[in-house]
């Protein structure tokens, strides 16, 4: 059995209260690219499908495709993109461990509050 892997991007649904029209059922023509997943050995390699690559090599079959260059502007910027978000990560681990404690505590006094609950009514 094969397994299909794609881009689920161009697929949405309309809200329950939103109408459709036929006109919004007609498939995108953006492009769109599926791998095809065995169950065979690790080793086998996966093959990809690409209508953009499809499309454009039977437009652009003359022209040879050159590797983008990032310029130092370019680099610069990603680099700062890449360190904050190092730093809202950090912010989210803080804020992750101190949502934990809190949690703990709040299972440390329920516990606390059920025992002495127990032993009330008991007593009575």
């Amino acid at each position: 059995m094969e397994i299909i892997r794609g881009s689920l991007d161009d697929i949405s649904r309309p809200s329950s209260s939103e109408k459709m029209s036929r006109v919004s059922r007609v498939l995108p023509t953006t492009p769109f690219e599926l791998g095809v997943l065995t169950n065979g050995p690790a080793d086998n390699k996966k093959h990809i499908y690409s209508q953009k690559s499809t499309m454009s090599s039977s437009k652009d079959s003359d022209k040879d495709p050159s590797p983008t260059e990032v310029t130092e502007d370019e680099d610069s910027e990603l680099q700062k993109a890449y360190d904050e978000m190092r730093r809202l990560d950090e912010v989210l681990s803080a804020e992750i461990y101190k949502l934990k404690q809190i949690r703990q505590q709040r299972k440390a006094l329920q516990a606390k509050l059920w025992l002495e609950f127990l032993k009330e009514t008991q007593k009575h």
